[in-house]
């Protein structure tokens, strides 16, 4: 009688904490949807920041980096990640800020690159090379989709063609390198 009561015991305890620990989940879900929006809305619309801080940040694949200097989001696919070495390859999804797609689009001018469609930029998929032991990355591939999910234009970069650049400091580049290098240790 005793073990029974015991192990009656035990379940109770196990499904409490089971309980407890997704209350505190979806209060943890809920406090990230909070600061999401409270850095998104200072550079993009309610509907924008709604799909990136209700919809995106609940894939379960894109995992949340953070906002850049000039509000897109970025988020890395926790299921595309091939470690070889020192070396991490992952694809990074970059959802624009209307000010970033702007400063993107006049880039691409400066460049003499095509813009046409540009002006429903949506998002890019970049492949990222990290060398976790350099702290340095190449971007090997970049494909940028139109809101309706149309493909607007999609490069591969030769490894031997694509520069290294260093990680810098405090930046999302430097999010991603502590996500994807220093958990695949």
């Amino acid at each position: 009688m005793k073990k029974l009561f015991f192990l009656l015991l035990v379940v109770l305890l196990v499904c409490f904490n089971y309980a407890h620990s997704q209350d505190n989940n979806f209060k943890k879900v809920e406090e990230d949807i909070k600061a999401c929006k409270e850095v998104c809305k200072t550079y993009n619309s309610h509907e924008r920041c709604k799909k990136i801080c209700e919809k995106e940040i609940f894939d379960p694949r894109w995992k949340f980096l953070d906002f850049d200097t000039l509000g897109a989001a970025h988020f890395y696919d926790s299921e595309s990640i091939v470690v070889s070495g020192n070396i991490v390859k992952v694809w990074v999804k970059q959802i624009y800020s209307e000010r970033n797609k702007q400063y993107y689009i006049k880039l691409r001018i400066q460049k003499k690159l095509n813009v046409k469609g540009y002006k429903n930029l949506d998002y890019t998929l970049d492949l990222f090379k990290i060398d976790c032991f350099e702290k340095k990355f190449q971007i090997l591939e970049t494909i940028d989709y139109a809101s309706d999910g149309s493909i607007l234009e999609s490069v591969d970069i030769p490894e031997f063609l694509s520069e290294w650049s260093s990680i810098t400091p405090d930046s999302v580049g430097e999010g991603l390198f502590k996500k994807v290098c220093e958990t695949e240790k």
